[in-house]
């Protein structure tokens, strides 16, 4: 298996894989049966040595020679029940000991993949800093216990400061926060667009470079945010309540929030989140359970969501139809099935070429 097949299966032990990357993974593995075992072994092995939370630092040839000690005193411990009845009795101790040895270095192959593409640190100025490419999503645990879930195309960045007594992040993109209260320690949060003060709640933070609005979307708890265009004036969001910034000039409906100056402040616009009985969650925070919801938004602006979810280029041939307004929701389907659910109820036509969608 080629370095591409080794990212594959690493996503699909991280859970980020797409439903195209699984099947790839599925054929993968039909081709070459003799990967089966090993697989088998890698995805036990990963549950045994999970990568950790947040910037690791723990150098990795001690956790290479701990693991390759532990698989050579014992390698079949490491091996499910169900594997070790159909297999090791008809394999050579040399042979298990083989597998389970490139297992364990692919287990460190994947970890610096995290590394490489999740988790960096500037040693100079000491700021910790975590990137989610495009198709993907990361689960993050932040040193005072609060968890992060963080959405493709975003980065998180902290000091190696940050602990119970100062807890301060930047984020660019979009997250789902679940802050461990402490009132004596608020939770500050800094976006392109907007400033959030947490004291202990679960919420969501949408803020993009280059998308036409951000967005707060409250679930529990109490925010307070400052649009960083108008820093005088602070927004107290309530459960179920959202506040959307609009970068650019647009229209919008009436709103308590709503400034008259556009050329040097943001607008803003109160408004209810978006929550279904039947979901757990709103659909502003259902990307963390792999579905991409919308309701009442500009084609243009799902073009973008669709673009970080499936790791795809968008391009319109007419820009009109970037102001087609959608309503939706699927998960777990891919994105050529996700296109054809949006043509139900559009007037359109794409064509995929190459990883990228042309809507014409």
């Amino acid at each position: 298996m080629v370095n591409n097949t080794w990212i594959l299966i690493y996503k699909k032990l991280n859970n980020t894989a797409t439903p195209e990357e699984l099947e790839e993974i599925d054929q993968i593995l039909k081709e070459d049966g003799g990967s089966q075992y090993p697989i088998a072994m890698l995805e036990h092995l990963w549950r045994l040595y999970p990568i950790s939370k947040g910037c690791d630092n723990e150098p990795k040839e001690e956790r290479w020679a701990q693991l390759q000690s532990q698989l050579n005193n014992r390698p079949d411990a490491y091996v499910e029940d169900e594997y070790r009845a159909e297999t090791i009795q008809s394999m050579h101790r040399g042979r298990l000991n083989y597998i389970l040895i490139a297992a364990a270095a692919v287990i460190l192959f994947c970890s610096s993949i995290a590394l490489i593409y999740f988790r960096s640190t500037d040693k100079k100025n000491g700021i910790c800093e975590i990137k989610v490419p495009m198709g993907g999503i990361t689960n993050i645990q932040l040193p005072d216990g609060s968890t992060v879930i963080l959405n493709a195309g975003s980065k998180l960045a902290y000091k190696n400061t940050f602990d119970a007594r100062h807890r301060e992040i930047t984020l660019s993109g979009e997250a789902f926060f679940d802050i461990v209260k402490d009132p004596a320690h608020p939770f500050i949060i800094t976006t392109p667009t907007i400033k959030i003060r947490v004291l202990g709640t679960r919420f969501n933070v949408r803020s993009y470079p280059g998308d036409n609005t951000s967005e707060a979307a409250l679930i529990r708890g109490v925010i307070e945010l400052t649009v960083l265009k108008n820093p005088d004036r602070q927004i107290i969001l309530k459960p179920s309540e959202k506040l959307t910034v609009f970068n650019q000039p647009v229209e919008t409906s009436a709103s308590r929030y709503k400034s008259t100056d556009t050329t040097s402040k943001a607008i803003v616009e109160l408004s209810e989140i978006h929550q279904s009985k039947r979901d757990s969650l709103p659909a502003e925070a259902g990307w963390t359970k792999n579905k991409v919801a919308f309701d009442t938004m500009e084609f243009g602006e799902v073009a973008k969501m669709m673009e970080r979810k499936y790791s795809t280029t968008i391009l319109f041939k007419k820009e009109e139809l970037k102001k087609l307004t959608l309503t939706g929701k699927f998960e777990n389907i891919t994105l050529d099935k996700a296109l054809q659910q949006l043509k139900l109820t559009s007037n359109f036509n794409y064509q995929i070429i190459n990883n990228q969608v042309f809507i014409y």
